[in-house]
């Protein structure tokens, strides 16, 4: 199981389970994350993040993107 690194806006850090982060992403609860693929921080407020529109839960249109690449931007 992969994990990620956070900062939550009390200060903690901490590392979770990287299926966690779309749930404290949703509360507001973060200040951070790591984004490893980039070797930095990302501050949700103001970094790119994925959003999700359609309804469909993060998790799944992650996979359905690596599926299906044209159909999400």
């Amino acid at each position: 199981m992969r994990h990620i690194w956070v900062r939550y806006k009390d200060g903690l850090d901490d590392i979770v389970p990287h299926k966690m982060l779309n749930d404290l992403l949703a509360r507001d609860a973060l200040e951070y994350f790591y984004r490893p693929s980039e070797s930095r921080w990302i501050d949700p407020r103001t970094d790119k993040i994925r959003k999700i529109e359609s309804g469909m839960p993060a998790s799944k249109a992650f996979f359905e993107r690596r599926r299906y690449p044209n159909n999400y931007e």
